[in-house]
């Protein structure tokens, strides 16, 4: 929330293409590296990431994509990067999906000093849920980051009483509308609608949230829901701030 940690987006590619997929078309499918939204110019020269993580005073580092498992060898050679110019505290996180998990991955960002890693789980299909006791079968923090979908409560219920006792905690976003091609023209097509003239965030998401919030304390897992108010007037913003200073 201080907008502290370094958005690293380390790749386009993946292999889950979810309907509700915010990475925009200028992005998606495209094996380029963005630090909190500023183009990496050479992805194998990383000193830019430095640079980056200098002027926002940045205390951690979040792996995004696409899927970074996709590209592991430049997410492992980042962490290392990272903690020998920041020390081993500096805070790692990634997060991906369950399509490309696998030990050998898991060990190479394990290896690499991954602090935490967090799964989106397709929700369209549970065929690779079980491939989650892979990532938990290793000392790191483990949670479980989805949007909140009006319509997939039921499914959503069905993951959390599988995931509870497994994972240390999970994050619900509030679903929003995009500009962009890659999901902007899909969720309205499934009935979603903004709630209001002043936000993208999907009418009934923030219930949803809530009531999986509930739902999963109840199971005994941590549980947070996160707004798409929060993200943009808080989070972005301080980014933006620390970065414009």
């Amino acid at each position: 929330m201080e907008g502290r940690k370094l958005v690293l987006f380390v790749t386009g590619l993946c292999p889950q293409r979810c309907f509700y997929c915010p990475v925009s078309e200028q992005k998606y499918g495209k094996d380029d590296v963005y630090a909190n939204e500023w183009k990496v110019s050479d992805p194998d020269d990383p000193k830019e990431l430095i640079e980056e993580a200098k002027l926002t005073k940045a205390t951690g580092a979040g792996f995004t994509g696409g899927d970074p498992l996709t590209r592991v060898d430049r997410v492992c050679a980042y962490i290392q990067m990272l903690k020998k110019e920041f020390g081993k505290g500096f805070h790692t996180h990634l997060y991906t999906t369950l399509a490309l998990v696998s030990k050998e991955r898991l060990q190479k960002l394990f290896d690499a000093g991954l602090d935490e890693i967090r799964i989106h789980p397709n929700l369209e299909s549970d065929a690779r849920w079980p491939l989650l006791t892979l990532v938990t079968a290793y000392p790191w923090k483990v949670g479980i980051e989805i949007p909140a979908i009006p319509g997939y409560e039921d499914r959503t219920k069905r993951l959390i009483d599988v995931v509870a006792k497994k994972v240390s905690f999970i994050n619900f976003n509030e679903l929003e509308l995009s500009d962009t091609e890659t999901y902007h023209y899909r969720l309205p097509e499934k009935g979603f609608e903004r709630k209001d003239d002043i936000s993208y965030a999907v009418r009934g998401s923030k219930a949803v949230g809530l009531r999986l919030v509930e739902y999963a304390r109840g199971a005994g897992v941590a549980a947070h829901f996160c707004t798409a108010r929060l993200k943009d007037a808080v989070q972005v913003k301080q980014r933006l701030l620390r970065r414009a200073e």
